[in-house]
């Protein structure tokens, strides 16, 4: 199997926005590339080969065993060569250098530009071939390892290939051109280490270099060091401020590390320097959402919805912001003109769902889930939020059914089997039957502290108070903030009677949520004032 340094590919996951890096696969870089910042693409100056760019004079053809006629003749078949190979004329250049080697076969550098030309022709072993005759005529010829090394790589021969360009930099270590490629073979076989300290030995011979760094920052990505990739697409933007892919790398870093505001910052840079990038709108407007910015949210998503008007997305997201902030007439006027937009969207039928939920609308609401079942859509998501609905209408039977249907598609799916388990408690519906629905749940998820929530509460409504007490007490350690579960421990050491215990836990519930009339009416039967609490 043959590989070429001319394909793409991916040095890290953080590269999903960002695109890949390209690599020539035959004649090479500039020797002054190197001391440049590649495109923005990751891609190097490789308009002209290398051996065209100074790093082999002129003066250092071999004629020394020609005739002064043959020298003569041999120089001027090797211009016509280098001007074709300038055109792409590779057939004309062969042609060329061909009879320049005839004229003087000791010349490695002809036998250079002939292999370089097989090479880029796909005659692979040829040119090898040449290279290596290239190698025995002149070994000092940095150039021949380097297009030897790219020639193994493109035939399979990594070890090779590593090997070439380790020679290469040991005959020019100050030249950095095969210290790139050898860290992007190293990088593409996996050798993450390795390429690191390949980059930052270029780093100390070319630190001005913005790439150089970026790269670095990609592979400390890779191996989930945060910390030096932050460090080094730092390095980069200080080296090119208007470096677009070095903004977004640490831009990402900064999200996967959980710095969101300075993540929102690196990402307003990345639209300054790009605004025409969607991508970036959508993961600043999602970070908005993220640390609750939910104006700026919703301002980049109205955007969106211009841009994109077809992406079912840009309207759910919104939708769900609205739904938040308890604004469902809004979220509701986004979610129409998304599935007018859009009308087989089962994302907006199941969004459009949720909103006339809250709006109370629940046969709509019905018809919105029903459709996005017929359409298709995830069908245990959708029927446990039937059985939601159903409950809400107290349509128990029917609620019932749903779950029973959710949790048949998905036999793992906790959050359906403690509903309905809960909801049957609450209800005085099979209490035996409901109790085992919600130690399936606690199977599925055992620190899940609503759900022991609900095992506490199915105990106490089966006059089981020890081991409902037992079972609350465990919620309040997981989920302390939670009022109804403070409530419910309050019902259990009150049937208890133990009444200090049970104000104790009325206390917090009625702190956690000071509108809870029922936790009010119960400390007033236990002559608390609410003032006094």
């Amino acid at each position: 199997m043959t590989r070429s340094l001319c394909k793409l590919f991916s040095l890290s996951a953080i590269l999903a926005l960002t695109g890949c890096l390209l690599f020539d696969c035959v004649i090479g870089f500039s020797k002054n590339a190197s001391a440049q910042e590649t495109s923005e693409s990751g891609q190097r100056d490789i308009s002209v080969p290398l051996s065209l760019q100074g790093i082999l004079p002129f003066s250092n053809l071999s004629f020394t065993k020609s005739s002064e006629e043959n020298k003569i003749a041999a120089r001027t078949h090797f211009s016509m060569a280098i001007l074709y190979i300038a055109s792409g004329d590779f057939d004309n250049a062969l042609i060329e250098l061909n009879k320049a080697k005839k004229l003087d076969p000791q010349s490695a550098i002809i036998a250079v530009k002939i292999g370089a030309i097989k090479i880029k022709q796909g005659n692979v072993e040829q040119g090898i071939d040449y290279l290596r005759e290239a190698l025995k005529l002149d070994e000092s010829l940095y150039e021949t390892n380097v297009l030897l090394a790219q020639a193994y790589y493109q035939e399979g021969m990594v070890k090779d290939s590593i090997k070439q360009y380790k020679v290469a930099i040991d005959k020019s270590p100050e030249e950095t051109q095969a210290y790139y490629e050898l860290a992007e073979v190293l990088s593409r076989e996996g050798y993450i280490l390795e390429a690191i300290e390949i980059y930052k030995k270029i780093g100390k011979i070319e630190p001005e270099v913005s790439m150089t760094w970026y790269k670095l920052g990609l592979l400390y990505s890779k191996i989930n060091d945060l910390q030096n990739a932050i460090s080094s697409f730092s390095k980069a933007i200080k080296q090119k401020p208007s470096s677009f892919l070095a903004h977004l790398g640490l831009a990402i870093v900064f999200e996967v590390a959980g710095r969101f505001e300075e993540a929102i910052a690196e990402y307003e840079d990345c639209i300054k320097l790009n605004p025409l990038s969607k991508n970036i709108y959508k993961r600043l407007a999602d970070l908005y959402r993220e640390v609750k910015r939910f104006d700026k949210a919703l301002q980049l998503y109205t955007l969106l919805m211009d841009l994109e008007p077809y992406n079912a997305s840009n309207y759910i997201n919104p939708a769900y912001i609205l739904l938040k902030e308890n604004n469902p007439k809004a979220a509701l006027e986004i979610l129409a003109a998304g599935h007018e937009a859009l009308p087989n969207s089962i994302e907006i039928y199941f969004m459009l769902g949720l909103t006339y939920t809250e709006l109370k609308k629940y046969e709509k609401a019905i018809e919105m889930y029903q459709q996005a079942l017929a359409k298709g859509g995830k069908s245990d998501i959708i029927h446990y939020h039937l059985g939601a609905l159903y409950e809400q209408k107290k349509d128990i039977d029917k609620a019932i059914e749903h779950f029973m249907a959710a949790i048949s598609i998905n036999p793992q799916y906790a959050d359906a089997y403690n509903y309905l388990g809960y909801m049957m408690v609450d209800n005085n519906i099979k209490l035996e039957k409901a109790t085992e629905y919600i130690k399936k749940a606690i199977e599925i998820e055992p620190n899940n502290g609503a759900f022991i929530d609900s095992l506490g509460w199915a105990y106490f409504k089966r006059g089981m108070l020890e081991q409902a007490i037992d079972q609350l007490n465990e919620a309040v350690k997981l989920m302390s903030a939670d009022p109804v579960i403070r409530e419910h421990l309050g019902d259990a050491y009150q049937k208890m009677g133990e009444v200090k215990k049970a104000i104790l836990h009325y206390k917090e519930s009625y702190k956690l949520d000071p509108n809870n009339e029922s936790v009010r009416n119960k400390l007033k039967e236990n002559n608390i004032s609410i003032d006094e609490n």
